[in-house]
């Protein structure tokens, strides 16, 4: 598979056994189903995101992104809690693109993150 970014051809990387794409030229990760969702619970995974964070940004311009892994068309997601972060995902094979340094952000909460995820709980339970 290439990365849907900058087409470089992606290297597997392995963590606590579960297996997902990175790109050595962006940076960028691909996550096949759920992959990203396993991942976030496993302790420093966060560690398997080595690209630069500041390039992240440069490549939210390309439009029109095609699913590495079944060629759909991808869709633009915004994060729900880190609404900073944008990232692809994929509607036929539920995959997920994230740029460079997405990954690594999003293990990681802001206090005013943190705020809002627990205010939209409680909204969410009245």
């Amino acid at each position: 598979m290439q990365c849907p970014k900058c087409e470089t051809p992606f290297q597997a990387i392995t963590y606590e056994n579960i297996e997902i794409d990175r790109c050595p030229e962006c940076g960028g990760i691909w996550f096949d189903a759920q992959e990203m969702r396993e991942l976030q619970r496993v302790k420093d995974a966060r560690r398997i995101d080595v690209g630069d964070k500041s390039a992240g940004p440069n490549n939210d311009e390309s439009r029109d992104i095609r699913c590495p892994r079944c060629q759909a068309l991808m869709l633009t997601v915004i994060d729900s809690v880190q609404r900073h972060i944008t990232f692809e995902s994929c509607p036929e094979c539920l995959g997920t693109f994230l740029d460079a340094g997405e990954f690594r952000d999003l293990s990681q909460l802001t206090m005013t993150e943190r705020a809002r995820k627990l205010i939209d709980t409680w909204l969410a339970v009245r």
